[in-house]
């Protein structure tokens, strides 16, 4: 009874190993095509960003064209170097703001 224990623990810190070997292979991947991605996206929203337009209203556009929320866009034109810091955390809490005043399962982004 002892060694079947013993052999359970075995292939179970075996599998744990794999697993972790596993996500460190994934993670050098993803790292790779996530820069590769990182640097389209921030592409593509130089390109479709209007600098002389209200924010506000880009920040919709954008919402709309990318499927992601208004702070996610926010983040993503800052570290696409559109946005100083400053503008960026003036903007992330005025629309942080805006979302938590919206009746909740309103799906507003």
């Amino acid at each position: 009874m002892l060694t079947v224990a013993v052999v359970a623990i075995a292939q179970v810190q075996l599998l744990a190993v794999q697993a972790q070997d596993a996500r460190v292979v994934e993670g050098d991947v993803g790292g790779v095509a996530g820069q590769m991605a990182k640097k389209w996206v921030s592409n593509s929203l130089r390109q479709a960003l209007d600098p002389d337009a209200p924010l506000e209203r880009e920040m919709s556009c954008l919402v709309r064209r990318f499927k992601v929320s208004s702070l996610a866009i926010l983040r993503r034109l800052y570290h696409a170097g559109c946005l100083s810091r400053e503008v960026l955390w003036t903007a992330y809490d005025r629309e942080l703001k805006r979302l938590q005043a919206l009746p909740k399962g309103s799906g507003d982004r």
